[in-house]
C-alpha cells in the first residue's frame, strides 16, 4: 500500500518536473492486466507542466487496448515505490465496490 500522506514522499517525487530533474524513473502498473510501462516524463511535462503531481493519481489502462484496469504510478528508489497515500488506496477500493441502496 502507499504512504500515509504526501509529506512522506521525497521532495523530488512531488512533481513531474522534480522527478525529471532528479533523473528518477517512473512507471505505471495495471491493476487488471498486470503489465508495466515506463512514463516519458519529458512528454508528460509538455502536456501538463512541471508542477503536476502524480501522487494519488491513476488513469485507465493504456498499456493494452481495451483493458478495464487502472494504471497506478510508481517511482524508482532502489525498488519501485507506490505514488499513492493510504487515503487514496481506501477511496479507490471503495469506488470498486458495487453500489447497493
Amino acid at each position: 500500500m502507499g504512504c500515509g500522506g504526501p509529506s512522506r514522499f521525497p521532495t523530488w517525487a512531488l512533481s513531474v518536473g522534480a522527478l525529471h530533474a532528479a533523473g528518477v524513473e517512473v512507471r505505471v502498473g495495471c491493476t487488471q492486466c498486470g503489465r508495466w510501462a515506463r512514463i516519458d516524463l519529458a512528454a508528460l511535462i509538455e502536456r501538463v507542466g512541471p508542477a503536476y503531481s502524480l501522487i494519488d493519481r491513476r488513469c485507465r489502462c493504456r498499456i493494452i487496448s481495451g483493458c478495464p484496469g487502472w494504471n497506478r504510478f510508481y517511482y524508482d528508489h532502489a525498488v519501485m515505490r507506490p505514488m499513492w497515500t493510504e487515503a487514496a488506496a481506501r477511496r479507490w477500493m471503495l469506488e470498486a465496490l458495487p453500489f447497493t441502496a
